[in-house]
C-alpha cells in the first residue's frame, strides 16, 4: 500500500499541535503527518502538490472557497461525519477522528487501536460566555444521539430549547440539585427528562438567581452523578459562566468554546489565562474553538 501523507491545518494552532501529537503517537508506518500553521500556506501547497497518496485535513471552511487542489483529497472537520463528501465530525475524541481518517484514506486501523477504540461517549460542555450556544448545543445533541442515548442540560440564566415547551415544563433544573442526596438519582433524572427530537433534555432553571445559589461543589456532584449513574452515553451541557465550567471541568470529555468570529480568539486567550490562574490549564487539551 505504501506510505501516505497528511497535511494538517487547524485554525487553533495549539489544537493542531495537540492533534499532531495524538496522531504521531500512533506510530503508524503507513501515515506521515505534517502540521501547517498558516492558512495561506495550506491552500497554496494544496494547489501545488497533486498526489494520490496525499490528503489534507482542516477545519478552515472559509479558506475552502479558494481551494484549487485535487478533488477528493480534502477532508473537512465538521459537525457531522459524511465520508461521501469528505466530512469527519469533530464531536468525538481524537481517537475517533484518527480512525475516521484512516477509513477515508483507505488505511488499516492497527490492531491495538481497533481493539481499544470506542464510539464517542462522555460529557461535552459548550461554553458560550457571550451567549449564542443554543443552536450548536442542539446540533451536538442530535449528532451524538446517533452514537447512543444523549441528554441535554442548559445551565444558563435564559435557557432556550428548540421547538415548543412540553406540558411538564413546570419542573425545573433546581429540583435536581435539591435532590442530590437521594440514592436513586438516575430515577430522579429520568422522571425529569423530556423528548428533544432524537435526544432527551432536562428542564431549565425557574429563576436566574437559582444558578447563583448553587455551589460549585453541588454542580460538580451533579455532573458526576448524571454522567456516572444514568445510562446516557453522551451528555451535552451548555453554560455561560466560568464558575460552572470550572466546577464540571474535570468531568468533561471535551469543551467547545463558542463565540463569533470577531471575538473568539480574544476570548480564547482570556480563557487560557483564567485556566492557568486556576491551575487547570490541562483543560486546554480538551478545548477547541467554534465560531457561530
Amino acid at each position: 500500500m505504501g506510505e501516505k501523507k497528511l497535511y494538517l491545518y487547524l485554525r487553533d494552532e495549539d489544537y493542531g499541535k495537540r492533534m499532531l501529537g495524538s496522531f504521531s503517537a500512533k506510530n503508524n508506518p503507513s501515515l506521515r503527518v505534517e502540521l501547517v500553521t498558516k492558512s495561506k500556506d495550506f491552500w497554496e501547497n494544496r494547489a501545488g502538490e497533486p498526489s494520490e497518496n496525499t490528503m489534507w485535513l482542516t477545519d478552515d471552511k472559509e479558506g475552502q472557497k479558494t481551494d484549487k487542489g485535487v478533488e477528493n483529497s480534502l477532508i473537512i472537520l465538521d459537525e457531522k461525519t459524511d465520508f461521501s463528501i469528505g466530512r469527519i465530525s469533530f464531536l468525538q475524541k481524537s481517537e475517533g477522528i484518527y480512525n475516521d481518517l484512516l477509513n477515508v484514506m483507505d488505511l488499516a486501523v492497527p490492531e491495538a487501536d481497533a481493539a481499544g477504540f470506542d464510539l464517542p461517549g462522555g460529557v461535552y460542555v459548550v461554553f458560550a460566555p457571550k451567549g449564542g450556544g443554543d443552536e450548536i448545543s442542539y446540533q451536538m445533541t442530535q449528532e451524538l444521539s446517533k452514537e447512543g442515548s444523549c441528554l441535554y442540560v442548559s445551565m444558563t440564566e435564559f435557557p432556550v430549547f428548540k421547538g415548543e415547551l412540553n406540558s411538564g415544563e413546570f419542573k425545573h433544573l433546581g429540583e435536581l440539585f435539591f435532590r442530590l442526596g437521594q440514592k436513586n438519582y438516575a430515577d430522579v433524572v429520568r422522571e425529569m427528562t423530556s423528548e428533544y427530537d432524537q435526544a432527551k433534555r432536562l428542564p431549565g432553571i425557574m429563576h436566574f438567581r437559582d444558578l447563583s445559589d448553587i455551589t460549585g461543589e453541588d454542580i460538580q456532584k451533579f455532573a458526576k452523578r448524571i454522567s456516572g449513574e444514568t445510562d446516557f452515553k453522551n451528555i451535552v451541557i451548555l453554560c455561560e459562566k466560568m464558575e460552572i465550567l470550572l466546577a464540571i471541568g474535570d468531568v468533561c470529555t471535551r469543551i467547545i468554546l463558542v463565540a463569533d468570529s470577531d471575538e473568539i480568539h480574544t476570548l480564547y486567550d482570556r480563557f487560557n489565562r483564567y485556566l492557568r490562574v486556576e491551575q487547570k490549564e490541562y483543560l486546554l487539551d480538551i478545548t477547541e474553538q467554534k465560531e457561530v
